[in-house]
């Protein structure tokens, strides 16, 4: 059975979404994989079919070979495995752990932290529980094989991250059809995407940036309701749902102000008139384009 090798101990993040990844692009191959965790690599164990991530001494793409311990210039086993399959630039410009978690492998929580612009100590408060007992799962394991729990879980991660790049850029190619951005004194007010799709949010952040940035609201419609959501992007200030919140067709509105939903999918001069009242607009100071 091809294998993929990794170091045992401890368990990190990087290695971890550096096996899922590749067990979820060789999964096509009709091949059944395991992940043996070992000291130190036994070349006489290692065929060429084999993948060896995190552990070895060696970056050699062509022989399958992913470690870069050996090279401070190097990034994570994870960001090689990505570049190796041709996802690395897509993975950069859609996931943000991505480069959080290559920093945070070669340089250390102090350096990840001031990226992220807070303390070291912030760091053990952004850990989750699953995360910690997916790793923990992780280095309990010897050899990981097909049919296993963490083989499987690997899997699902290694496709989510994969199909989650093709899934994104698609839905950006929709966003751009059929978003609509209001504007306001030159400026982008909302961006409205009202299709019903899974997960209308996904992209928008994205479109955003490309296409309407500093745009100060979301409207999208509510999954958890029969009517709109709208929301606040995180980085503006001076929107608040609060002040909707006694409108007949307002369902719900967060206590912070950041989010309100309505009661039913209302036409979109509604939405408009709430949106600007929430944002402190008066209404012949807005136009769309």
């Amino acid at each position: 059975m091809p294998t993929i090798f990794t170091h045992g101990g401890t368990a990190h993040r990087d290695e971890v979404l550096a096996c899922a990844i590749i067990l979820a692009k060789e999964h096509a191959s009709n091949q059944d994989w395991s992940i043996r965790r070992v000291s130190a690599i036994d070349e006489t164990a290692v065929t060429d079919l084999d993948y060896v991530v995190d552990i070895g001494g060696v970056y050699d793409p062509l022989s399958r070979r992913f470690d870069h311990h050996q090279d401070d210039k190097l990034p994570a086993s994870v960001v090689l495995v990505m570049r190796h399959f041709g996802i690395l630039d897509a993975a950069y410009e859609w996931y943000p752990w991505v480069e959080f978690t290559d920093i945070m492998d070669t340089q250390g929580p102090r350096a990840a932290a001031e990226w992220l612009d807070v303390r070291a100590s912030t760091l053990a408060h952004l850990r989750s529980p699953l995360e910690l007992a997916f790793l923990r799962e992780f280095e309990n394991s010897v050899l990981v094989v097909p049919g296993s729990f963490i083989h499987d879980a690997l899997l699902l991660v290694g496709r989510d991250i994969i199909d989650g790049l093709e899934i994104r850029a698609e839905r950006l190619e929709l966003l751009k059809t059929r978003t609509v951005v209001e504007w306001c004194e030159g400026q982008p007010l909302c961006i409205y995407f009202l299709d019903d799709v899974p997960r209308p949010e996904m992209a928008l952040r994205m479109f955003r940036r490309r296409f309407a940035p500093g745009a100060r609201i979301g409207v999208i419609t509510n999954v958890r309701g029969s009517g709109w959501s709208m929301f606040r992007f995180e980085d503006r200030s001076g929107v608040d749902f609060r002040h909707v919140a006694t409108h007949p067709e307002v369902e719900f509105v967060h206590t912070t102000g950041f989010l309100a939903t309505t009661k039913t999918r209302c036409p979109t001069d509604i939405l408009r008139q709430l949106v600007r009242h929430a944002a402190g607009i008066s209404q012949e100071n807005s136009n769309d384009t």
